[in-house]
């Protein structure tokens, strides 16, 4: 078992970053609210499980769909950074991470975040250095149909940004070719139930039969809650082995 190199507790706070309505090409309304350290996923034991489950293998493949504005990409290179160290998390990166909104996805590239006021200084709780990820800037991230206030912008540390590749697309076509080795770990999250049944059923269809044995596939509680979700991730192969993550078995 791998001893964790920081202090980070297991239960970090959570920061609000952006909250907007997306209208996709169907004129379905996707509400991005993007969080850091969302508290449906305990990333203590994620970077745990992504050291042990994949320490045999010379490279991990770590893709997110809607990946929104970077939060959560930071949150897992944060985690991983802090819990493995520079050594042990250099084969994980870097992450892929891809989103259809090309309103966040010009957000995320800027290499800016947006951070409630009140809750930027819960990072000191944690026993975490903000400084070491995020520097004040002069900038302003300004995201069109934003509805969250009270936000600050601040630049995020080369150090993050370097170990995470932004870009516009389509999950339903990513899905399509996505292409694996047993050691993929695909974040799908907070997402699939805003579809129409068929688009879940084929999504979780070629999720199954393109990740191999061992890789995870990551969800989120609204995936969670939704049965339509559940049942299929069971049909097609997965085995629940933490909260909201799912080996393919």
């Amino acid at each position: 078992m791998k001893i964790f190199q920081s202090g980070l507790t297991n239960k970090a706070p959570v920061f609000t970053s952006t909250m907007r309505i997306y209208n996709d090409k169907g004129g379905n309304e996707i509400g991005t609210h993007s969080r850091m350290f969302r508290n449906d996923m305990n990333w203590t034991w994620l970077a745990d499980m992504e050291y042990e489950l994949f320490k045999d293998k010379d490279k991990v493949n770590i893709v997110q769909y809607a990946a929104s504005d970077g939060s959560e990409a930071y949150t897992q290179i944060i985690s991983l950074l802090e819990y493995l160290g520079e050594k042990d998390s250099k084969k994980i990166f870097q992450i892929k991470a891809y989103d259809i909104d090309e309103e966040v996805v010009s957000a995320a590239k800027s290499g800016l975040l947006n951070i409630h006021e009140n809750e930027y200084p819960l990072f000191k709780k944690n026993r975490v250095c903000a400084e070491k990820y995020f520097f004040d800037t002069d900038q302003k991230l300004e995201i069109k149909n934003e509805t969250l206030s009270g936000t600050k912008t601040f630049k995020v540390n080369p150090n993050l940004t370097k170990r995470v590749n932004f870009e516009q697309a389509d999950m339903f076509e990513l899905i399509k070719n996505l292409k694996d080795r047993s050691n993929t770990v695909l974040l799908c999250r907070n997402i699939l139930p805003y579809f129409e049944v068929p688009k879940i059923q084929e999504f979780l269809k070629l999720a199954g039969q393109n990740l191999k044995s061992g890789s995870l596939l990551a969800v989120g509680d609204l995936e969670s809650l939704c049965k339509t979700v559940t049942e299929n991730i069971n049909k097609n192969g997965f085995m629940c082995i933490m909260k909201n993550v799912f080996q393919k078995i």
